[in-house]
């Protein structure tokens, strides 16, 4: 059945890449160029081996994911992955909500999760750990220090790091080079993105922290979050009043 399979395939494959020569339109070329390595992608799967093309990149899909999480001997997702179980998880469905990738958490529900991880030695104390989204013009082009969980819900890919095309020109022409050298459409992330850096729940550097039961700070003033997950320039605003409150009361109480 798989050798039937692999032989209407490679004829089809050989009759494409024939009207491939014969065509001279640019867009039409394009569009069988898709077909081409939509062809390519399935003879790879019935003959990794033989058609094995040496500019696909690993694509961290849900497949993958689960392949890691067999071979490493672990759940196949995340335990950790929910707002109550985990603060990275809870800044990124917070993001995606306020940006309309995801469903957006009820805001009174987004201010209590966020006050209760604040108050726990998890939440991260600078800037460059949380999780963001850079925006130009209006739109984001790049999702950084994302649960992989979540990434995987919102794009269907299993990342820490997702950057997009900076103009339409980049992502034209990298969209050309891809079709020009026979890079299928339908499993390859580089149609889409510029730049991905993919991530199992096992190498987020949140999961060994919540590996212990997380324990809350002793601060004097914990109910008002400094940080909100807003889709700022740096993802995340800051409450200034909140900040000088608590800067006015730790002075008071360091005399």
């Amino acid at each position: 059945m798989k050798e039937d399979a692999r032989k209407i395939w490679s004829k089809k494959l050989a009759f494409l890449e024939a009207q491939d020569a014969r065509l001279s339109d640019p867009n039409q070329r394009f569009t069988l160029a898709m077909h081409i390595g939509e062809a390519r992608d399935i003879l790879a799967e019935l003959d990794p081996v033989e058609h094995l093309n040496p500019e696909e990149h690993l694509n961290p899909d849900v497949e993958w994911y689960t392949a890691v999480s067999d071979r490493m001997r672990v759940t196949c997702r995340c335990p950790f992955a929910s707002v109550h179980r985990c603060p990275r998880y809870f800044e990124g469905i917070s993001l995606l909500g306020e940006e309309g990738a995801l469903s957006r958490l009820d805001p009174k529900l987004d201010h209590e999760i966020g006050a209760k991880w604040e108050a726990t030695d998890v939440w991260p104390a600078v800037w460059h750990e949380h999780s963001g989204i850079s925006s130009s013009g209006g739109k984001p082009w790049q999702y950084r220090d994302f649960c992989p969980e979540i990434t995987g819900e919102a794009f269907g890919l299993f990342a820490s790091i997702l950057q997009r095309f900076s103009t339409e020109s980049d992502k034209k022409s990298a969209q050309n080079r891809l079709a020009s050298n026979r890079i299928g459409y339908g499993k390859n992330w580089r149609w889409h993105w510029s730049s991905i850096s993919e991530m199992h729940y096992t190498q987020c550097p949140i999961y060994s922290l919540l590996s212990v039961t997380p324990k809350q700070q002793e601060m004097s003033e914990v109910s008002e979050p400094l940080f909100t997950a807003k889709p700022e320039a740096f993802g995340f605003s800051v409450d200034l009043i909140q900040l000088v409150s608590r800067a006015r009361r730790w002075w008071s109480e360091r005399g």
